[in-house]
């Protein structure tokens, strides 16, 4: 609904994903490897050999509503969103047996905000996210009736207990962006700007009781500037920091292999402070294809990454492909 300046919008949606895994059959049988199902944290049961006739299939539900506010001015003009959805994820393997079961609940609101003023573009955007989710999970018992008179077997499984919302997901994210372009003409020939994102996740595993809790903020400082009068040639540089203030992970059971091989090392990733740099120089080339005209490009970018530990990194790539 539009009224003058001021535009009301309401959607809704709903959306249905399914996965199956067919009848697997490991190939590899040698006995010193194994295959892990992890239900939480450390939680995960081996198998040594492999899986014989393995069936798993996952079906999510997903219905959730948007609420949108836009108001657009002879200089100004701003968008305006809040979310809401619920997923639900249902997991069977052989004769319908269930695990568990997943739930998730996810809350948006963003805003995206520009300012035009006589050469300069004013570009600001906010961003915050915050998902909740919990795994029930179910402890069943297979059940087995024949039919005398039809000769049928019919199997199923019976629950015995659930246990409620024993693996927990917390996470929020906080974004914001900055950016004054420089136009001309009503192209943008230059940029400089400022990111700032705060994330903290919270994970937890009940019975006994796990967890881990990460809290990380990122700054970052860009800029970039259009090489040729027609735009197509650009280059882009970008600096930040990121300090990683917060991660705990406290297990009931660090002994295991996947706690041992995977949790306790990953924490050195997740404590880790680092400076980046990066910098590219991207080429756009237009192309008519049989009457179709694209954007194609090419980038060459470089990035360097300094850590308070041994975990420095150096990347130096070439891409192409096409502007959507």
């Amino acid at each position: 609904y539009t009224a003058g300046s001021h535009t009301v919008g309401l959607s809704g949606y709903y959306g249905r994903r399914k996965e199956k895994i067919p009848n697997i059959t490991t190939v590899q049988d040698d006995p010193n490897l194994t295959y892990y199902l992890m239900s939480g944290m450390e939680a995960a049961d081996g198998t040594t050999g492999g899986y014989k006739g393995f069936n798993r299939e996952w079906v999510h539900h997903t219905i959730g509503a948007t609420l949108a506010y836009g108001y657009k001015g002879s200089a100004f003009s701003s968008l305006t969103t809040a979310g809401i959805n619920r997923g639900e994820e249902y997991v069977y393997e052989t004769y319908k047996r269930e695990p568990g079961r997943y739930y998730d609940y996810d809350y948006s609101l963003h805003s995206q905000n520009r300012l035009q003023q006589q050469g300069l573009l004013h570009q600001l955007d906010l961003q915050a996210d915050y998902r909740q989710g919990y795994a029930d999970e179910y402890r069943q018992q297979l059940q087995i009736e024949n039919d005398p008179q039809t000769g049928y077997t019919s199997y199923s499984y019976e629950t015995l207990i659930t246990f409620k919302k024993r693996y927990q997901v917390r996470r929020f994210d906080f974004n914001l962006h900055y950016r004054l372009n420089f136009t001309c003409q009503q192209a943008v020939t230059g940029y400089v700007g400022l990111r700032a994102d705060i994330s903290t996740v919270r994970d937890k595993h009940l019975l006994p009781e796990s967890h881990l809790k990460l809290t990380a903020t990122d700054w970052q400082l860009e800029s970039g500037k259009a090489l040729l009068k027609d735009q197509r040639l650009w280059i882009d540089a970008s600096a930040g920091y990121h300090h990683a203030s917060r991660a705990d992970l406290s297990l009931a059971d660090a002994s295991t292999d996947y706690a041992q091989q995977v949790l306790l090392p990953d924490m050195e990733y997740y404590r880790a402070n680092y400076w980046q740099g990066r910098i590219a120089v991207t080429c756009q080339l237009p192309l008519t294809i049989k009457q179709t005209r694209t954007l194609w490009f090419v980038r060459a970018y470089g990035q360097y990454l300094k850590t308070n530990n041994n975990l420095d990194g150096r990347t130096v790539g070439l891409s192409f492909g096409i502007f959507n």
